[in-house]
């Protein structure tokens, strides 16, 4: 197999993200790389550019304080510890592919045609705009609910979106980009992986025009009012949690409808105990009795098991109690029947695993079966029969990153009880914070699969729902259609709401509020 060489355009400094990446890439097999140095940007050095530089360093060290693990990403390295002889951008005839980082560089026609295989360019937003430094300003600037990442070929003026992403907004700018380029980097990695082991650059997607918008620098109030903003965002979070004592409190209420003719402002609120709260419901009837299981978190512990509340038929309910406890966090309950039996999927990535709890005794008694998956960052996992195979669909993050919020993964098995399950061609079927994670599973009377899908919001998790019908389920394809919108606005003072699931009898939902954690 032929050797490919692969021109990085780079500048002289190498943020943290680029020079592991560029790592990484010079240990895959059969790739060769030449740095290519592009020309200085304009106004590198203006008062506004060493504003933002200074502001990013002061918010860096400040969040490395009270989180240890950002200390790392502040470094920066000269391209010369990677590369002695780096080449000028008018060396790049003898190049198979080239890859542009910043899409802010012009591009001729000349640098276009020729690297043999075309151009892989990263956009570090949602519009595919070229952004202006620096990466995530505009998004938390303007309080938006996700930040995205774009990798699209060129080749011979054709463009083709390899993968479109968005990820969730952190409160800052720093923690932002962090996210965003450790999953970009990932991708990044992996395409050229997959690059370097064919003849060709493989084309899965159609050729598309697309419109590139310059965004605008931000100028010196700008970069102000990015500090007021962060300075009140977090002085009204440590107010409301050191003065006022309020928290993020979820709770469960269900209603006697099928989810297609709920009111939810009808639905009946169960209270969780004090230093408590429940989320995630699920609602199943077995052996004459309705049972809702719920994450319950303990604020004191920092963690949550699975308890049980059963419903009864006057619309009253008794706390069952903790029915499944491990020493690691615990939550969203999926429940699915197979031969018969009861089984129970929770959400257990603090033990990167897929766990499998069988039913013994209705309600109160599981056991664990068995891993589906292990060595793995998944969340909210949810299985079902469909065209006579099982189907898996979880939210899984890369080895590098905890962002569970955006990324949906499929695969199939012919049974829900395996532990060799196929991944989908098109993984990740999903890649977005809108719609991206799952936040529950219905089906309509003619057996129509419905995903509920979880919204985020900037500084607010979970803070809405959809629902979209399956359209298409296949090893080669998925498709779904949003037909409803929920908002937290059936109860009053709700601040979010994440999770719908229905038995087709029962409907159950949760919702959050700020409350004090006593009674």
């Amino acid at each position: 197999m032929s050797i490919k060489k692969i021109g990085i355009l780079c500048d002289e400094r190498l943020d943290f993200f680029e020079y592991n990446l560029f790592k990484e890439i010079m240990n895959i097999k059969n790739i060769e790389l030449l740095f290519i140095v592009c020309d200085p940007q304009k106004n590198r050095n203006s008062f506004t550019k060493k504003a933002a530089d200074f502001i990013l360093r002061c918010e860096h060290k400040i969040l490395s304080y009270f989180f240890e693990e950002l200390k790392p990403f502040l470094k920066s390295y000269d391209i010369s510890e990677l590369s002695k002889t780096p080449a000028t951008l008018r060396k790049v005839s003898d190049i198979d592919l080239l890859l542009i980082l910043n899409p802010a560089v012009s591009l001729d026609k000349k640098t276009i045609d020729t690297p043999k295989d075309g151009i892989v360019r990263v956009f570090f937003n949602k519009y595919r705009h070229i952004q202006k430094y620096p990466i995530a300003f505009w998004e938390i600037y303007e309080r938006k609910s996700s930040i995205g990442f774009c990798i699209e070929h060129i080749s011979k003026n054709i463009n083709r979106v390899l993968l479109n992403a968005n990820l969730t907004t952190q409160r800052t700018i720093t923690q932002t980009r962090i996210r965003v380029q450790k999953e970009s980097s990932f991708y990044i990695k992996k395409i050229l992986s997959d690059y370097a082991k064919k003849e060709f650059f493989e084309k899965k997607d159609d050729p598309k025009v697309f419109s590139l918008m310059q965004q605008e620098s931000p100028k010196l109030f700008h970069l102000i009012g990015y500090i007021l903003k962060t300075c009140v965002l977090f002085t009204d979070v440590a107010f409301k949690r050191l003065v006022l004592k309020k928290y993020t409190r979820f709770s469960v209420a269900f209603l006697k409808s099928d989810w297609q003719d709920a009111k939810l402002y009808e639905a009946k609120e169960i209270k969780p105990p004090p230093f408590h709260f429940y989320a995630d419901p699920f609602v199943w009837t077995r052996d004459n009795k309705t049972v809702c299981f719920v994450e319950d978190y303990d604020y004191k512990q920092n963690s949550a098991c699975i308890s049980a509340v059963e419903i009864y038929e006057d619309d009253s309910y008794k706390i069952v109690g903790e029915v499944i406890k491990e020493p690691f966090h615990l939550s969203f309950p999926f429940l699915f029947e197979y031969e018969k039996d009861l089984y129970m999927i929770v959400e257990s990535s603090a033990d990167k695993s897929i766990r499998l709890y069988k039913c013994i005794n209705f309600p109160t008694k599981w056991r664990f079966e068995k891993y589906l998956m292990q060595n793995v960052k998944t969340a909210d996992t949810m299985v079902f029969e469909h065209e006579n195979r099982w189907w898996m669909l979880t939210n899984m993050s890369t080895p590098s990153n905890d962002d569970q919020a955006a990324a949906l993964f499929a695969f199939y098995s012919d049974s829900p009880l395996s532990q060799k399950w196929t991944p989908h061609e098109k993984n990740p079927v999903v890649f977005d914070s809108d719609c991206g994670r799952n936040a529950g599973l219905l089906f309509s009377e003619n057996k129509e699969i419905f995903r509920v899908r979880q919204r985020q919001k900037f500084n607010i998790y979970g803070a809405a729902f959809s629902i979209a019908k399956i359209l298409k389920l296949s090893p080669k394809d998925y498709e779904e259609k949003e037909i409803s919108s929920i908002q937290p606005d059936f109860f009053l003072k709700l601040k979010a709401t994440h999770h719908m699931h229905s038995n087709n009898d029962i409907t159950v939902v949760d919702f959050m509020r700020l409350l004090r954690l006593n009674p």
